[in-house]
């Protein structure tokens, strides 16, 4: 193989990983969990709320609402298993994989799965609003098939005195919980129009040159191009 076709080669290679990094940082990952009332020594069967997970790149954003808890705050976490049975008590302890202490949500030193606590007004549903870049929707950090759980008393944050705050936040009983499940996978990379003009091909390499999406365009049409140079390089042998 010459020392030009080595050079094509490599630069398909390098074209092909540069718009595999771009798609994933623009991936939108979707869940759901459907919040079920604990039964004590049994399964769940009323659902009492819906929260909807949404991640851009690492930040996953929760939205949703849970009926029936009772006014003020309530832990708030996520734990290892998918299990809502035994009262709740089946999903374990907080998904924690660095086997780290527990702790708030802005701490270094926390579990994966410490959410803090959501607030249950006087009257009315209770609001659940919770953005979060430890916990995740794909790799190491993916909560899918885990369980929410919510809990009767406040989390204390890792702060109080008791010899469960380090672990549970002395948050009290379970009250509630639900599987978190993959619900929706869109890329949303904007389609670029064809480059047909002197115009749009500086407007797309200015968008290239400040990071936008018009890099991942041109990445696939590089990728496009080198494919092709193999082609004719496979075939000329």
């Amino acid at each position: 193989m010459t020392m030009l076709q080595q050079i094509l080669l490599i630069s398909v290679i390098i074209g092909t990983v540069h718009v595999h990094e771009v798609d994933c940082a623009n991936e939108v990952l979707k869940a759901r969990a459907y919040i079920f009332e604990a039964v004590k020594g049994g399964d769940p069967a009323k659902t009492v709320g819906i929260i909807d997970l949404v991640q851009t790149g690492t930040l996953v954003k929760m939205n949703g609402s849970v009926s029936g808890l009772q006014p003020g705050l309530h832990g708030f976490h996520i734990h290892e298993k998918g299990d809502l049975g035994n009262g709740c008590l089946a999903a374990g302890a907080h998904f924690n994989p660095h086997k780290m202490m527990h702790g708030a949500p802005e701490d270094s030193n926390r579990h994966v799965g410490d959410l803090g606590n959501i607030e249950t007004p006087k009257t009315g549903d209770t609001p659940i609003l919770i953005s979060d870049s430890v916990i995740s929707l794909t790799g190491q950090h993916n909560v899918i098939g885990r369980a929410i759980v919510i809990h009767a008393d406040m989390d204390d944050l890792g702060r109080g005195t008791s010899e469960l705050s380090k672990t549970t936040g002395n948050a009290g009983a379970r009250v509630a919980c639900g599987v978190i499940g993959i619900s929706e996978e869109v890329d949303v990379i904007p389609t670029q129009p064809p480059l047909s003009t002197v115009s749009e091909s500086a407007t797309t390499a200015e968008q290239l040159n400040r990071g936008s999406s018009g890099s991942t365009y041109l990445s696939r049409l590089w990728v496009t191009l080198g494919l092709s140079l193999i082609t004719i390089l496979i075939m000329s042998y």
